[in-house]
């Protein structure tokens, strides 16, 4: 996106965890799968079917025709068979596998080459499950707001108001480094608020569509996102369900800290290291929120030294 359509500053929304202000001192920044956002519609497009065009049915049914099933298939088979295998009852499980299971939906597929593309058409739901799973492995998003006195950002995101934001230079390199004119990765995207949600086919599905569409309720955030393929982050933290991605920022492009309206003291020390250690490679200042006295208005004053 070309630098005159974005704001000249954005802003990240943190609540007072040490391993988070951790993490920024190193020059860290979690980039997160859609799964693990707080909105259950992130990354969740209606798919409505596979295609409409009747010439990718042909090359769609031909190429199955000649039996051959590539890797995406296999991991889809695969999928859909863990799911319907422990539907069944633990009796069936001790006499039947789960490879035993695979290999009869193979045989059932094999058996159906006419009606493959219909059979796949129908089992959309399972397939999307996994094409989810599958894209919430691979890439992740930072998010950023146009804003940075939202009483509802600082509430939810800034931790009740006891976080903090840090304010950087959305013209900086860092948040333009895509690699052509296709390229979906590596710079801020606008996201896009809209009454209804995503219904497409899934031959017609767009990068916007699946990772920038949320419902109008959410656009008080005035969210913008960069988003990185995990193969790419510097540091990888394990969990049980999404691992923790970080990947290197550089400290220049932060231009302020803003700390919270009722920040805790000892929040508020360890801000402030980050701050000494971003502002040897810039001139990032100190900001704090002042809550207005008769209005419902957050305002933010630089601190002076």
């Amino acid at each position: 996106m070309p630098l005159r359509h974005c704001p000249s500053r954005i802003y990240k929304y943190f609540g007072p965890q040490k391993d988070c202000i951790e993490s920024l001192t190193q020059g860290l920044l979690r980039y997160t799968p859609l799964g693990a956002f707080n909105d259950p519609f992130e990354g969740r497009p209606n798919i409505i079917g596979l295609t409409n065009d009747e010439e990718e049915k042909r090359k769609f049914k031909e190429k199955f025709e000649q039996e051959e099933f590539d890797e995406a298939l296999e991991k889809i088979l695969q999928g859909v068979a863990e799911e319907n295998y422990m539907r069944i009852s633990e009796e069936e499980r001790r006499t039947v596998t789960i490879d035993d299971f695979l290999a009869a939906i193979r045989s059932e597929i094999k058996q159906k080459k006419g009606s493959l593309y219909q059979e796949i058409s129908t089992s959309m739901p399972g397939i999307i499950k996994i094409l989810s799973q599958r894209i919430d492995a691979h890439i992740g998003a930072c998010s950023f707001s146009e804003v940075p006195d939202s009483l509802l950002m600082w509430a939810h995101y800034g931790a009740w108001h006891k976080g903090f934001v840090v304010e950087f230079d959305a013209h900086h390199p860092y948040f333009h480094e895509s690699r052509s004119q296709e390229d979906e990765l590596r710079h801020l995207r606008r996201v896009l608020y809209r009454s209804s949600r995503t219904s497409t086919l899934l031959s017609e599905l767009s990068v916007p569509e699946l990772f920038l569409v949320k419902s109008e309720h959410w656009g008080y955030e005035r969210e913008w996102r960069v988003l990185r393929g995990f193969e790419d982050s510097s540091q990888v933290i394990p969990r049980p369900d999404y691992p923790i991605h970080l990947f290197a920022f550089p400290h220049e492009a932060v231009t302020s800290v803003i700390l919270g309206a009722r920040i805790q003291t000892d929040t508020e020390e360890h801000v402030r290291r980050f701050l000494q250690i971003a502002s040897r490679s810039g001139n990032a200042n100190l900001k704090r929120v002042f809550p207005d006295e008769s209005k419902f208005v957050l305002h933010i004053k630089e601190e002076t030294a």
